[in-house]
């Protein structure tokens, strides 16, 4: 492996070992590199176990492609790109949830719903001389629904970015403590 050919720095040998052996010498795909040569499979080897007489192994035909594999393993989280990208998710989910306020408002109130509450309550709560009608909108109208909405998505976009830049801060400190996740790659 030569020294010139990767970014100095505080690389875990393993991660270059498996690149490598994923993307070849040169950090690039073998078929791109040498595009009309055949490429050999390489072998790795893999722990012997005893078999029984009833399991045959797995035969392939000899011109049949190998999954390579790449073991990585994830150190470190940005904290600035995880608050960039909680940030545009979150606000997408505010505004997501006020379209489905409006949407479940337009629908209740077009089949009727609030109809049959204000007839439902004005049975039960008023006396049959009263004069005054019970409407369910005066104390949860439309304005009053999507304001209240429109606030707790506000809070929601300030809660989950502080949340996750956090999160991020804490991965990267039990990552350097206990070494990260660990990823594995496969090329179809």
């Amino acid at each position: 492996m030569s020294n010139n050919s990767r970014p100095q720095g505080d690389v875990d040998e393993t991660v270059l070992r498996s690149t490598e052996e994923f993307y070849g010498s040169n950090g690039v795909p073998d078929a791109v590199v040498k595009p009309m040569q055949e490429q050999p499979t390489r072998r790795i080897a893999a722990p012997v176990a005893a078999a029984s007489p009833l399991q045959q192994p797995e035969r392939r035909p000899s011109g049949a492609h190998r999954t390579r594999k790449a073991r990585l393993r994830l150190s470190h989280v940005d904290p600035w790109s995880m608050m960039k990208t909680s940030f545009v998710f979150s606000v997408a989910f505010g505004i997501a949830t006020v379209v489905l306020v409006l949407l479940t408002w337009g629908v209740l109130a077009t089949s009727g719903v609030f109809d049959m509450i204000n007839q439902m309550v004005s049975s039960v709560l008023l006396s049959p001389g009263d004069d005054q009608q019970f409407r369910i909108q005066d104390f949860f109208g439309l304005s009053k629904v999507v304001g209240l909405t429109i606030l707790l998505s506000v809070l929601n976009v300030v809660i989950l970015t502080a949340l996750s830049t956090l999160l991020a801060f804490l991965y990267n400190t039990s990552a350097r403590l206990i070494g990260g996740l660990d990823v594995t790659l496969a090329e179809d």
